[in-house]
């Protein structure tokens, strides 16, 4: 597992001075101590259950990043050095903080499964803090990781890439390998220029796979049990005909290529389409004119313009229409 340190995070991490002090160094071409500058690292002891670490045990801690190289790997999100200093004031202050989660893998290495801003917090605040050590396998470290998002604000895309779901294997498989599908439309950089983020290609293949609208997250079915990989290979080229975000950036605006892989479920999973119906949708659908529509704002009130779009010069008989209030 790709791994660095709460050393290695910190090392780079300036105290924080006063404005006087700071000017000092500035004329005198000095640069701020690190927060960690006189901390010896040394290695916790491996005891299970409750444990008091010291900001020099804390150092040693391991934490695994999620990232790509190849595969994806790891689960944490980035470190963000404000939050750990407001641990710190808080901690200084004398607030009382929950334990940190910590795991032993099978080489007795200590990993940060959940608190890694607290455990920094500690470091910067150069006080103990509490932890609760258990063996975990990768998976159970990544499992627990990902329990606490219904506590905390964990970003979407790192849900994704650390989840263990068949729409999240896929799509890591995709940001991983030229051999998946869309491979050219999503990307494990969520400021790419040209590809959306893996959350957005993980709603677009939830509605699209599950037959889901409105609030795709709410899906409460046997996951593994209904995952159609056809399904989601199928989708790839109805996205993928729209361009990308350079090349038709109205189009791959968040909501907009939800409304469209919306309006693609509704046509090709909600309807029975005919054999030429898939040439149709690639060749006819790129010429909507998404500018016109710039100002909805709501994701069904687009999904029914894109419909209306893909209606015309259609028979009666063939329009799909939205059903309102089914999901």
């Amino acid at each position: 597992m790709s791994s660095t340190s709460l050393y290695d995070l910190l090392a780079d991490v300036p105290v924080q001075l006063e404005r006087s002090e700071r000017t000092r160094l500035q004329r005198s071409g000095e640069t701020a101590p690190s927060v960690i500058d006189g901390l010896n690292p040394r290695r916790a002891g491996l005891d299970r259950g409750l444990v008091t670490l010291s900001p020099e045990e804390l150092l040693t801690i391991k934490i695994a990043p999620v990232s790509v190289n190849g595969r994806v790997v790891g689960y944490q999100r980035d470190l963000k050095v404000v939050y750990a200093r407001d641990i710190a004031k808080a901690l200084l202050r004398g607030v009382v903080m929950p334990p940190i989660n910590l795991a032993i893998d099978g080489h007795g290495i200590l990993w940060a499964v959940d608190g890694q801003h607290r455990a920094a917090g500690a470091i910067i605040a150069r006080t103990p803090i509490k932890a609760v050590v258990q063996e975990l396998t990768r998976d159970e470290q990544k499992s627990m990781f990902l329990s606490q998002r219904s506590a905390k604000p964990v970003g979407r895309d790192i849900l994704t890439l650390a989840g263990t779901d068949p729409i999240a294997r896929y799509v890591q498989q995709a940001v991983t390998t030229n051999a998946n599908a869309w491979s050219n439309i999503v990307s494990a950089n969520r400021h790419s220029k040209t590809r959306i983020t893996p959350y957005s290609a993980y709603q677009l293949l939830l509605r699209y796979v599950y037959n889901v609208e409105g609030q795709a997250a709410s899906y409460k079915h046997n996951m593994e049990d209904h995952w159609d990989v056809g399904l989601a290979d199928q989708l790839a080229p109805l996205i993928a005909c729209f361009g990308n975000k350079q090349t038709n950036p109205l189009a791959f605006r968040p909501t907009t290529v939800q409304s469209i892989g919306a309006a693609a479920m509704w046509v090709f999973r909600r309807n029975t389409p005919l054999s030429t119906d898939y040439d149709r949708w690639v060749t006819h659908m790129p010429s909507f004119k998404f500018g016109d529509w710039a100002h909805i704002s709501t994701q069904m009130a687009k999904t029914d313009v894109v419909l209306d779009h893909w209606n015309k010069r259609l028979t009666k008989t063939r329009r799909v229409v939205r059903s309102r209030g089914q999901g």
